[in-house]
């Protein structure tokens, strides 16, 4: 069996758990843990691609911390909600979501990190860049954040800015730092690659040239061998525009290599 049914077998199996606890608090009557399990399945069919079922248990989630007058578990909803709605592809009812758990955390006086990153998240989905980086502003100083989420911040505050053509070498910087503290090893290549190509965007080759190469190690060491293959046809280009047609014509045929292995993979797994 592969990992990925592995993953499927287990997200059919947490979300069928979910279930039965939600039908155990609906029998016992018990309305917050019926409203948690409502959140905690939304989330779950997020993650598992089902975005028209987690939008329609979180709007019921929405509808009982209503009646429950749960501010939080109504933040939570709209939160999670607007994760759904990303992810199906509707940005601008995302961004409605998002603001209404905004909006519910600044009155409890308890902003959220991790909320305030998904809203320039969705500024970002919506076009908007500027208004994302106020967003994430706003989110770097939020209480109750964690380095995990600070370096998601960086990253994608360095997205915004390469829009808006500012401050996107320091963003991504601090967030390879932070990521490489945390160990993160496919975050730490997508920063190296991002800083590779704002060097090469510079005239900085020889500096890009080493990061694109740090970055093809990251990526492969993070098993993400599309993403090592999309690096190295940027890295080879790099080289070639260095007059390095010797590491360009390595570097091609270990491309050449991962392209060949990956088309036996998958011939394999048909």
């Amino acid at each position: 069996m592969q990992e990925a049914e592995v993953n499927f077998g287990a997200e059919k199996n947490a979300i069928a758990g979910l279930r039965a606890s939600l039908a155990s608090n609906q029998k016992a009557r018990d309305r917050q843990g019926e409203l948690a399990v409502l959140i905690s399945l939304g989330k779950a069919l997020t993650s598992s691609g089902e975005y028209k079922e987690a939008q329609d248990e979180l709007a019921r989630a929405i509808k009982l911390a209503g009646k429950l007058k749960d501010s939080k578990g109504l933040a939570d909803s709209y939160g999670t909600l607007a994760e759904a709605r990303l992810k199906a592809g509707n940005p601008e009812a995302a961004l409605e979501s998002i603001d209404r758990a905004v909006e519910i955390d600044s009155k409890l006086g308890y902003p959220s990190q991790a909320r305030l990153n998904l809203k320039g998240l969705i500024l970002l989905k919506s076009g908007r860049p500027a208004e994302a980086i106020d967003a994430l502003k706003s989110a770097s100083g939020a209480a109750g954040g964690d380095t995990e989420l600070l370096s998601d911040n960086m990253r994608l505050s360095g997205i915004a800015s390469r829009q808006t053509g500012s401050d996107a070498l320091w963003y991504f910087s601090e967030a390879y730092r932070l990521d490489r503290e945390l160990g993160r090893t496919g975050k730490v290549a997508f920063d190296l690659e991002q800083l590779a190509e704002l060097n090469f965007e510079s005239g900085r080759y020889d500096e890009a040239l080493f990061l694109f190469e740090r970055s093809y190690s990251a990526y492969m060491e993070a098993g993400a061998t599309d993403m090592a293959i999309r690096g190295l046809d940027r890295l080879i280009e790099a080289a070639k525009g260095l007059g390095r047609y010797e590491k360009a014509l390595y570097y091609s045929g270990i491309r050449e290599d991962l392209l060949r292995n990956r088309k036996t993979v998958s011939g394999e797994k048909r």
